[in-house]
């Protein structure tokens, strides 16, 4: 963690609307935690927002194609592109649906500090909220048009919504609507 009380986990959703940047030690990498309902737009705002991010490592959907027989932090395809880019103090950037789950969200945390301590890297933890907004987001889903993913994706919007809770003190990104033909 950085030392500045700035730095500490938090969301970050407000330096989107105020260039209000966080200050940290130089060389100190910082990852940032996007979270969101599926189709709240995570992808599309990392992918409008590269000039913000940097040359942070992408880890977006973190857990997709995880290999089999992984547990926690390393049951990914990202892992190990993860520690490199600790090793070599660069940002990144990791989005995942379960971080809606305040356990999933929590654990994932741990497991990332630990990591970081047994590398000897000191990271600044900043979380991106995306509102709780079920019908917005089933829209964006239908809207893709992946009839492979749609049912399953309806449905977890459906389960997790009503326990994914936002910290009231954080500012919020709005769930991503096209722009009208």
């Amino acid at each position: 963690m950085c030392a500045q009380s700035s730095c500490s986990v938090r969301s970050i959703a407000k330096m989107y609307t105020d260039s209000c940047m966080p200050t940290c030690p130089l060389g100190n990498p910082r990852v940032f935690l996007i979270i969101g309902l599926p189709g709240s737009g995570k992808t599309a705002f990392i992918n409008s927002n590269t000039e913000r991010f940097g040359s942070a490592l992408d880890c977006d959907d973190y857990y997709k194609h995880a290999p089999p027989g992984n547990v926690g932090i390393r049951r990914s395809r990202y892992f190990d592109a993860l520690m490199q880019a600790f090793r070599a103090r660069q940002s990144v950037i990791v989005s995942e649906i379960v971080f809606c789950r305040e356990t999933a969200l929590a654990e994932f945390e741990r497991e990332l500090s630990v990591a970081l301590g047994g590398l000897g890297v000191s990271a600044s933890i900043e979380r991106i909220y995306f509102e709780n907004d079920p019908q917005a987001c089933i829209a964006n889903v239908r809207r893709r048009a992946r009839p492979e993913r749609e049912e399953w994706e309806v449905a977890y919007i459906l389960q997790t919504s009503p326990n994914y809770h936002i910290p009231a003190d954080a500012i919020v990104v709005p769930v991503y609507r096209p722009p009208q033909a």
